[in-house]
């Protein structure tokens, strides 16, 4: 698809707000002269990280978790000899009440479609004091990514996909109460009509109808189906949707997704609303052992984020034990991030 109009005025105003700040950069970051010494890596990057947050593409990247835009900003901008990576620390509202009329303290959950890039070691959910509160990472979601095209506009249409092909790991049953369909990034209604297994519980192939809210005649539609092994706690009463439009369409292979059940212990108030914070990181490493917690969601809602990004890569993933650091703070409507940007120089 093309980039539209929003999206090449930012880029055009990106590359316009760095020209001159790179007119200085370039020079400041290459030895000029044996007797002059090179600038600061940390204090130049701040600066271009500076002109770029007034363009709002730094906005854009917390938003859309890609980091396309930006590497191609830096892959410009930076000199020839310096590699970099880019990490991203997310912190998004996670509001929980209860329902009863009496204090209670549960094991409850909620699903959320992390980003492709996601370390799922790094999530927490921060309670209103800050302190963080025992949980569980359930990563039991597989994705099939889809690109459909309709030879008419939509608008709240159904299409019916069919012979959709599940699978996944051997002996893993694939729970059918836990589809879930999202059309050019946001959740969207699904109904599966039929499911057929293959001679065993992991590998099917289903026939789903969804709606998509809007799309112009012959548009490439971007949809993702999740669904989960029968570990999920999750399950879904599917609206009845009637069989719609059927569009040409190509599906990738099943993989395993990012997408997970989030477990956590909290004590509520009687009626209590608590804002909570949900905590991770994208394209970092680690490793950790979760708590084991039996569920019980009765009479707690839970709002969170429910919108899938695939995020992508940075440019460079392999470091040295020697890097420059550089974070910068970036807010948008209901999300704090913390964008750590790491720049070395080639040997």
């Amino acid at each position: 698809m093309g980039m539209n109009r929003k999206s090449f005025v930012r880029s055009l105003e990106a590359v316009l707000a760095i020209l001159l700040f790179m007119s200085f950069y370039s020079a400041a970051t290459q030895n000029l002269s044996p007797t002059l010494p090179r600038a600061n890596p940390v204090i130049m990057n701040e600066g271009l990280l500076d002109a770029l947050e007034q363009t709002g593409v730094l906005e854009s990247l917390l938003n859309t978790y890609s980091l396309n835009e930006l590497n191609s900003i830096l892959k410009y901008s930076l000199p020839p000899t310096q590699a970099f990576t880019i990490e991203l620390d997310y912190f998004e509202p996670l509001i929980v009440k209860n329902d009863e009329n009496y204090e209670v303290t549960k094991n409850v959950s909620f699903i959320r479609p992390f980003p492709d890039t996601t370390n799922l070691y790094s999530v927490q959910i921060y309670n209103n004091n800050d302190s963080r509160l025992p949980l569980q990472i359930v990563n039991n979601y597989y994705k099939v990514s889809i690109t459909a095209q309709a030879s008419q506009e939509l608008f709240n249409n159904t299409i019916t996909l069919d012979n959709i092909h599940l699978t996944t790991n051997l002996d893993e049953r694939i729970n059918t109460t836990s589809m879930r369909a999202y059309v050019n990034n946001e959740r969207t209604s699904m109904n599966l009509d039929s499911i057929v297994y293959n001679e065993n519980y992991y590998d099917a192939n289903a026939s789903i109808t969804l709606t998509v809210p809007e799309a112009k005649s012959d548009e490439l539609i971007v949809i993702a189906i999740f669904y989960a092994t029968n570990e999920s706690s999750e399950i879904i009463s599917y609206p009845s949707l009637s069989a719609g439009i059927v569009p040409t369409y190509s599906a990738a292979s099943a993989e395993k997704s990012r997408m997970s059940e989030v477990r956590f212990t909290i004590t509520l108030n009687p009626n209590e609303e608590r804002l909570t914070k949900l905590y991770y990181e994208l394209n970092t490493e680690s490793s950790r052992t979760f708590d084991n917690l039996t569920i019980n969601n009765t009479n707690i809602v839970i709002a969170t984020r429910d919108e899938y990004y695939e995020s992508t890569q940075p440019s460079s993933l392999n470091q040295p034990s020697t890097t420059f650091l550089v974070s910068k703070v970036i807010n948008s409507e209901d999300v704090t991030g913390l964008m750590n940007l790491r720049v070395w120089n080639y040997e």
